[in-house]
C-alpha cells in the first residue's frame, strides 16, 4: 500500500477540498456487488470497483484467476466524487478482506470538476487506508473519451486508457 500511496501522493496534497456536497444524479442510477465464493477463504480475494466497463471484464479476469483467487466486484454508475460513492466501497470492505483492488471509477462524473474528482480519490485512499490497509491497490486512469473528430476515417481517442 505504501508504494501506491507515494503514486498518488500529489493527489493528498490538495490546498483546499472540493468535495461534492451534492450528489450530481444521471437519469438512471444503478450498483452491482457480486461477490464469487464468498463462502469461501482459502484463496486470496481480489475486488474490481469501477462501472459497467468493469463489469464487462470481470469474467475474463474470474477466469484468469480461478484457481488462484476469488474475485468480488462494485460496480456502480456513481464517481469517486458522489458522496454517496463511499457508502458503497465500505459496504464491501466491511464485509471482506481483500488482496488486490483494481478500481477506475470515473467515467460516470461528467458533471463534477477535476478537483472534485481528485478530493473524492483522496477520500477513497482514506477509505482503503480504514479498511483496507493491506492490500495492493491498481489504479487503472479513467476510460477514454472519444474524440469524434473524424480525419481521413479513423477515430481519434483522448486520455489513457
Amino acid at each position: 500500500m505504501r508504494a501506491s500511496l507515494s503514486l498518488l501522493l500529489p493527489l493528498l496534497i490538495v490546498p483546499q477540498p472540493a468535495y461534492a456536497q451534492e450528489p450530481i444524479r444521471e437519469r438512471i442510477e444503478w450498483a452491482d456487488i457480486w461477490v464469487t465464493d464468498a463462502n469461501k477463504d482459502d484463496l486470496p480475494r481480489v475486488l474490481l470497483i469501477g462501472d459497467s466497463i468493469t463489469r464487462g471484464y470481470f469474467g475474463g479476469v474470474e477466469q484468469h484467476l480461478a484457481g488462484k483467487a476469488y474475485c468480488a466486484r462494485l460496480t456502480t454508475s456513481k464517481c469517486v466524487s458522489d458522496p454517496s460513492f463511499l457508502d458503497e466501497v465500505t459496504l464491501v470492505l466491511k464485509q471482506y478482506k481483500f488482496a488486490v483492488i483494481h478500481f477506475n471509477n470515473g467515467l460516470h462524473g461528467w458533471g463534477y470538476s477535476e478537483e472534485q474528482y481528485r478530493d473524492g480519490l483522496v477520500r477513497l485512499m482514506e477509505k482503503f487506508k480504514e479498511h483496507a490497509s493491506d492490500a495492493k491497490l491498481i489504479w487503472a486512469a479513467t476510460t477514454p473519451i472519444r474524440n469524434r473528430h473524424n480525419r481521413g476515417g479513423s477515430t481519434r481517442w483522448n486520455g489513457s486508457g
